[in-house]
């Protein structure tokens, strides 16, 4: 296993019935913290199957869609494996996003065509809203109106867990 130079990845996201602005506007006020862990690296295609069951081990919720990729070779290529999700945990959230894929061509390592490229960023969340405190006019945080934003997060899981993590860690949304 090779570690593999910080760089940023995308995750492209379709702005279906407007979408964006939706999840955006509900981003506003929500505050979140937490930190993002970043891990790239390089493998070769016969380790696969040992960083498939490592990932299903530290993300028992993602197993049945992890358990895909280990078949994933079109003739010599990979195909590009993606997740990108929120985990409920208790009070906190985790967002996760997994992606293997093909190490690629014209770079200057021998054996690309064995190799592939995984990254792993995640972390867990807890999340606050904020809310307008109509006797002092001041914004302040509280855990009542949870359930309203809890549900935007239930209803679009995976635009709002990527809105998150692009605010921490290499993660840049690309809205088609």
């Amino acid at each position: 296993m090779t570690l593999c130079k910080s760089e940023d990845y995308e995750y492209r996201i379709k702005n279906d019935e407007n979408r964006k602005e939706m999840c955006e506007k509900a981003l506003e006020n929500i505050s979140y913290n937490g930190e993002f862990r970043q891990n790239s690296f390089f493998i070769r295609r016969s380790k696969l199957e040992d960083t498939i069951n490592c990932w299903q081990n530290s993300f028992p919720e993602l197993r049945e869609q992890l358990k895909g990729w280990r078949k994933s070779d079109v003739g010599s290529k990979f195909t590009s494996k993606e997740i990108l999700s929120p985990l409920r945990r208790g009070k906190k959230i985790k967002f996760v996003f997994l992606k293997i894929y093909d190490r690629g061509e014209g770079e200057d390592t021998e054996d690309t065509e064995d190799t592939l490229r995984c990254v792993s960023i995640s972390g867990e969340v807890s999340i606050k809203v904020k809310v307008m405190d109509r006797m002092f006019g001041l914004k302040r945080w509280i855990g009542e109106n949870i359930k309203e934003h809890t549900r935007m997060i239930k209803s679009h899981p995976e635009i709002m867990a990527a809105l998150i993590m692009s605010r921490g860690k290499n993660l840049n949304v690309l809205w088609e």
